[in-house]
């Protein structure tokens, strides 16, 4: 089922990401925004579980 709707989803952490990946295989647009406007070699997470994986 191909969705018309638009989605803001606000962090491009791993979970954010994933997300518009995953509505962008349905069809559903995506914007995303983050607090930081420059990418950065340095992990944000504390914790990474394998369930997030």
């Amino acid at each position: 089922m191909a969705g018309t709707g638009r989605v803001l989803i606000a962090g491009a952490g791993p979970v954010g990401l994933t997300l518009a990946g995953e509505l962008a295989r349905y069809g559903v647009g995506v914007r995303i925004v983050d607090t930081s406007a420059a990418r950065t070699d340095k992990s944000k997470a504390l914790v990474l579980w394998s369930r997030s994986l």
